[in-house]
Protein backbone atom coordinates (compact mmCIF):
# COMPACT_ATOMS: atom_id res chain seq x y z
CA UNK A 1 0.00 0.00 0.00
CA UNK A 2 1.14 3.61 -0.40
CA UNK A 3 -0.48 7.09 -0.24
CA UNK A 4 0.72 7.69 -3.92
CA UNK A 5 -1.72 4.98 -5.66
CA UNK A 6 -4.94 7.11 -4.33
CA UNK A 7 -5.42 8.52 -7.08
CA UNK A 8 -6.90 7.11 -10.72
CA UNK A 9 -4.78 4.67 -12.64
CA UNK A 10 -2.10 4.74 -10.36
CA UNK A 11 -1.53 1.25 -10.41
CA UNK A 12 -0.34 -0.49 -12.73
CA UNK A 13 -1.15 -4.21 -14.19
CA UNK A 14 2.73 -4.73 -13.73
CA UNK A 15 1.72 -4.35 -9.81
CA UNK A 16 -1.58 -6.47 -9.97
CA UNK A 17 0.50 -9.44 -11.87
CA UNK A 18 3.16 -10.25 -9.41
CA UNK A 19 0.02 -10.41 -6.21
CA UNK A 20 -1.89 -13.07 -8.54
CA UNK A 21 0.97 -15.21 -8.67
CA UNK A 22 1.86 -14.93 -4.96
CA UNK A 23 -1.95 -15.82 -4.30
CA UNK A 24 -1.99 -18.48 -6.71
CA UNK A 25 1.47 -20.07 -5.61
CA UNK A 26 -0.05 -20.15 -1.95
CA UNK A 27 -3.05 -22.05 -3.32
CA UNK A 28 -5.98 -19.42 -3.31
CA UNK A 29 -8.76 -19.44 -5.77
CA UNK A 30 -10.97 -16.91 -4.85
CA UNK A 31 -10.68 -13.12 -4.04
CA UNK A 32 -13.19 -11.15 -2.16
CA UNK A 33 -12.33 -7.05 -2.67
CA UNK A 34 -13.34 -5.05 -0.35
CA UNK A 35 -12.51 -1.94 -2.81
CA UNK A 36 -15.10 0.90 -3.12
CA UNK A 37 -16.40 2.42 -6.24
CA UNK A 38 -14.10 5.24 -5.53
CA UNK A 39 -10.94 2.60 -4.98
CA UNK A 40 -11.18 0.42 -8.21
CA UNK A 41 -10.24 3.71 -9.87
CA UNK A 42 -7.02 3.94 -8.49
CA UNK A 43 -6.38 0.80 -11.08
CA UNK A 44 -4.53 1.70 -14.68
CA UNK A 45 -6.81 -1.37 -16.15
CA UNK A 46 -9.97 -2.48 -14.38
CA UNK A 47 -9.30 -4.92 -11.61
CA UNK A 48 -11.76 -6.99 -12.34
CA UNK A 49 -9.98 -7.71 -15.79
CA UNK A 50 -6.68 -7.59 -14.48
CA UNK A 51 -7.38 -10.36 -12.12
CA UNK A 52 -9.30 -12.55 -14.84
CA UNK A 53 -6.63 -12.44 -17.14
CA UNK A 54 -4.36 -13.97 -14.60
CA UNK A 55 -6.52 -16.78 -12.96
CA UNK A 56 -9.57 -15.02 -11.06
CA UNK A 57 -12.29 -14.89 -13.06
CA UNK A 58 -15.62 -13.50 -12.05
CA UNK A 59 -16.93 -16.74 -10.69
CA UNK A 60 -13.42 -16.65 -8.63
CA UNK A 61 -13.77 -12.81 -7.90
CA UNK A 62 -16.45 -10.98 -5.84
CA UNK A 63 -16.57 -7.18 -4.80
CA UNK A 64 -18.50 -6.37 -2.26
CA UNK A 65 -18.04 -2.24 -1.28
CA UNK A 66 -18.30 -2.50 2.28
CA UNK A 67 -20.25 0.88 2.65
CA UNK A 68 -23.09 -0.58 0.65
CA UNK A 69 -27.02 -1.88 1.38
CA UNK A 70 -26.45 -5.75 0.73
CA UNK A 71 -22.45 -5.95 1.15
CA UNK A 72 -22.81 -8.40 4.49
CA UNK A 73 -24.86 -10.64 2.16
CA UNK A 74 -22.40 -10.22 -0.99
CA UNK A 75 -19.74 -10.77 1.52
CA UNK A 76 -20.90 -14.22 3.37
CA UNK A 77 -21.86 -15.57 -0.16
CA UNK A 78 -18.56 -15.61 -0.83
CA UNK A 79 -16.76 -16.90 1.72
CA UNK A 80 -19.65 -19.67 1.50
CA UNK A 81 -19.20 -20.67 -2.72
CA UNK A 82 -15.51 -20.36 -1.10
CA UNK A 83 -15.83 -23.01 1.74
CA UNK A 84 -18.10 -25.41 -0.65
CA UNK A 85 -15.92 -25.83 -3.28
CA UNK A 86 -12.71 -26.26 -0.36
CA UNK A 87 -11.04 -23.41 -2.04
CA UNK A 88 -8.76 -20.75 -0.56
CA UNK A 89 -10.18 -17.17 -0.41
CA UNK A 90 -8.38 -13.76 0.43
CA UNK A 91 -9.97 -10.71 1.26
CA UNK A 92 -8.71 -7.55 -0.20
CA UNK A 93 -8.73 -3.92 0.64
CA UNK A 94 -7.09 -0.84 -0.13
CA UNK A 95 -4.17 -1.18 1.90
CA UNK A 96 -4.82 -4.54 3.91
CA UNK A 97 -5.13 -2.38 7.69
CA UNK A 98 -8.97 -1.79 7.90
CA UNK A 99 -11.64 -3.50 6.46
CA UNK A 100 -9.39 -6.76 5.98
CA UNK A 101 -8.75 -6.32 9.46
CA UNK A 102 -4.51 -6.80 9.03
CA UNK A 103 -3.84 -3.98 10.30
Amino acid sequence: FCVDNEKPGAVTTEEVIPWCQFMQEKGVKRILSLLGDDEVEWYAEPIADSLAAHGFDGNHYTRAGVFVDGAVEVMLDAFKRADAAGEKIVVHCSGGGGRASLG
